[in-house]
């Protein structure tokens, strides 16, 4: 990945929550998912939060990935503007967590406790 101004880093967590439990995952590609979280953050996303979600899943296998609207703009053409305003959903929804002693660090939640409580816990 390119490096971008503004770039943070973002530490994916809770994706075994939706990994398929039987199948292996793969280096480099979506992990094999349940479907009971990916329908519920297409449920719970708005379109372009949805794939920003779906993008954040790729780097799974690296446990992060450094973040910039710029770079969501050159691997999926949105906006950087709406980058921002899906960024802000997914903060607001516990998906993407600030951390509170970096202001150059991110966590990407792909599921939120809220998920689990309404959809149940695979």
């Amino acid at each position: 990945m390119a490096n971008y101004k503004n770039q943070k880093r973002m530490d994916i967590l809770n994706v075994e929550l939706i990994e398929h439990k039987a199948n292996t995952p793969t280096d480099g590609y979506y992990p094999p998912m349940e479907y009971t979280y990916i329908d519920a953050a297409a449920t719970e996303l708005n379109g372009n939060a949805f794939k920003i979600w779906l993008y954040l899943l790729r780097w799974k296998n690296k446990g992060f990935v450094f973040f910039s609207p710029a770079a969501i703009e050159n691997a999926m053409g949105i906006k950087k503007s709406s980058v921002t305003d899906s960024i802000k959903e997914l903060k607001l929804k516990g998906i993407v967590l600030e951390d509170t002693e970096s202001m150059n660090k991110l966590y990407f939640n792909a599921v939120p406790d809220t998920w689990r409580e309404k959809y149940g816990n695979n």
